[in-house]
């Protein structure tokens, strides 16, 4: 089940606004744990003056940041449906965080909290509903950072139809110069 991807959308344009870091935690040897790992990974390569990703695993107090807003992704432990997005604008993180070292709260300025509630657990690959919740929310955040942009920045996350309108524009500007044999 997946949540609520337009507030999510909403909120990730107002922090577009002075920009942010994603950073995504988790065990990406350990199923549904690895959910935020796997988004800031899919996202890393799309990086303009406003974002960044940073997959940064379990190590999160290792994690340098300048002082910018962060939105964190990871799994969390909430009284909700497995395989729900949670989506907590300016979370408050305690000590009972978990895991992951220090609560993130005390090592950087947390704006947002992307999260996502886990089917499975112990070591192996993610559950299907966390890569397809996963999917959803690196489409979403793609969607907020490239809006009023001419396009990706990177190749990397560039789809089949971009790279097909780069290649026409490319043989536009070569017809004449090639022939086929």
């Amino acid at each position: 089940m997946i949540g609520p991807l337009d507030p999510l959308r909403d909120y990730l344009r107002e922090l577009l606004g002075e920009g942010f870091v994603l950073v995504g935690l988790g065990n990406p040897l350990a199923a549904d744990d690895g959910f935020g790992h796997w988004v800031a990974r899919r996202l890393s390569p799309l990086k303009t003056h406003k974002f960044k990703a940073v997959a940064a695993g379990v190590w999160l107090e290792r994690l340098r940041l300048p002082n910018e807003p962060v939105v964190l992704v990871d799994t969390v432990r909430v009284d909700r449906e497995p395989g729900t997005l949670v989506v907590v604008k300016e979370p408050r993180l305690g000590p009972d965080r978990g895991s992951h070292g220090p609560p993130p709260d005390e090592l950087m300025d947390v704006r947002l909290l992307i999260g996502f509630v886990p089917v499975k657990s112990g070591f192996g690959p993610m559950s299907p509903e966390a890569k397809s919740v996963a999917d959803a929310v690196v489409r979403v955040v793609r969607d907020v950072v490239l809006e009023g942009t001419e396009g990706p920045t990177d190749r990397g996350l560039r789809g089949s139809a971009a790279l097909h309108r780069e290649r026409q524009k490319s043989a536009q500007t070569t017809r004449g110069s090639v022939r086929p044999l």
